[in-house]
């Protein structure tokens, strides 16, 4: 609550000038990036391995939180089993994309199937 305080008590100090000053420059530093990643291919597919990590981690952080609470307290279980299967979803999409992402010429030719819009679309 303290730091709260503290970044308030800065913004109020801080002039209209330093705003906008600070507000232009994140934004030309976010153009910058957009581009970088649209001309440079490596670059755009670390960024898009770095997002899939995340998304991995993040679900074994999850699995770690059912596996915990599965005895103690169901509905946490019930809460983390429902955002697993959101980012279930998220993941399979990334990796639908990931062909196209590498420039993979099968990804155009019909090789891989068309992309799933949720895992309970996929045939068992």
């Amino acid at each position: 609550m303290h730091r709260i305080h503290k970044v308030q008590d800065g913004l109020q100090n801080l002039s209209k000038t330093a705003f906008f000053k600070i507000k232009k420059q994140l934004k030309s530093e976010g153009r910058d990036w957009v581009f970088r990643l649209r001309d440079d291919h490596d670059e755009f597919l670390y960024e898009y391995r770095q997002r899939y990590e995340e998304m991995i981690a993040s679900q074994k952080e999850l699995w770690d939180i059912v596996m915990a609470n599965k005895q103690g307290n169901p509905m946490v279980s019930i809460r983390a089993i429902e955002s697993l299967h959101s980012l279930t979803n998220d993941i399979a999409r990334i990796i639908d994309l990931a062909p196209s992402m590498a420039g993979d010429s099968r990804a155009s030719s019909g090789y891989f199937s068309t992309p799933v819009k949720d895992v309970s679309e996929i045939p068992v």
